[in-house]
């Protein structure tokens, strides 16, 4: 697939913080450097979340506008901006494109519901009128209607429209659109989906706020050394908890960057350093790999199985095993 994908990985939905009717932007700042400092590959501002569908036109607008500064190209920005109105959808996507975000997230037209030759129309024209990558939203439980598959055939014909945001929660419908749509990437929508998008290939998912863990490197410039440098540690954060692991190297605070959190081009032993950090993310990033995967397996394996649960899983051992080639199981009964 040629087409190019705003992010993958993990993008997380925020919320619009409000004081009474108006947007506090202190706290929505702070959303904003949460993700980056801890790391989420994306953030999707002015979602189902977001609270976009209740927000006037120039709220709306402002803060998306407001995100892309704060964000200042440290975390890809995308913009909600769907409607049932094309015209309305095109102009918020417009705006959005202006204001320097990395891709759009639009939400099939609810209420007035169209037909899927509506869709095609509906979509074509609001990727037409703008250059950046445009997500699909697929979310048939809050619109009241959902792609058939043929329709996102003719989709994945536009050159822009390179992604679909899957939240319809049926796995035999995500499993037809990656077989049959592979011009179309697909985000999970559902936190209950994400291991089965993975396993059918799926880039990412697009997720509600939350404080999962998650890990950095920085520099610990409270503390300084004999030597007068501060140590650089492995920084792991969760539920606004934060733990730290010293990677035995350390640093002046004035040769680091604190808002990429890595040396700065001046720095003496930059090279050094890098490799250092390099490897620790690579050993994490290893690590990571091998979870996901045995996620994948998980599912595969219960899939294959003809849905066997997880709990029952976990419960095998080799006297489940006939002839090498049959599994049986019966589950205990609670004493």
């Amino acid at each position: 697939m040629s087409k190019t994908l705003p992010f993958t990985g993990s993008g997380v939905a925020i919320i619009t913080p409000f004081d009474g009717l108006k947007t506090n932007y202190d706290e929505l700042g702070k959303l904003i450097e949460y993700h980056i400092e801890n790391n989420t590959d994306a953030i999707i501002i002015c979602g189902t979340t977001g609270e976009a569908s209740t927000m006037p036109d120039e709220e709306h607008l402002a803060a998306i506008k407001y995100t892309v500064e704060k964000a200042a190209g440290r975390i890809t920005v995308i913009a909600g901006t769907g409607s049932n109105d094309t015209a309305h959808a095109i102009e918020l996507s417009k705006k959005a494109e202006e204001y320097g975000v990395d891709g759009i997230l639009s939400v099939t037209p609810y209420y007035n519901k169209t037909t899927q030759k509506g869709l095609i129309a509906h979509f074509t024209a609001i990727a037409n009128a703008i250059k950046i990558p445009v997500i699909l939203y697929n979310v048939p439980s809050r619109t009241g209607m959902s792609f058939a598959i043929d329709t996102l055939k003719e989709l994945a014909k536009v050159e822009n429209i390179v992604a679909i945001k899957e939240a319809s929660g049926n796995i035999s419908y995500m499993a037809k659109v990656a077989a049959e749509v592979p011009d179309l990437y697909i985000y999970s929508g559902n936190d209950d989906m994400i291991v089965p998008t993975l396993s059918l290939g799926g880039k990412g998912v697009n997720q509600k706020h939350r404080m999962n863990a998650s890990v950095s490197i920085v520099c610990y410039k409270s503390k300084t050394l004999s030597n007068g440098e501060s140590p650089l540690m492995l920084q792991v954060s969760k539920s606004g908890k934060r733990k730290y692991q010293s990677l035995g190297i350390s640093i002046k605070p004035h040769y680091w960057d604190f808002t990429r959190n890595k040396p700065k081009p001046n720095c003496p032993n930059k090279e050094y350093i890098q490799k250092i950090i390099l490897d620790k993310q690579t050993e994490l990033q290893l690590g990571k790999r091998q979870y996901i995967q045995l996620n994948k397996d998980i599912f595969m394996f219960s899939y294959l199985c003809s849905g066997i649960n997880f709990t029952d899983i976990a419960n095998l051992t080799k006297a489940n095993i006939i002839e090498e080639k049959n599994i049986t199981s019966v589950r205990k009964q609670a004493s």
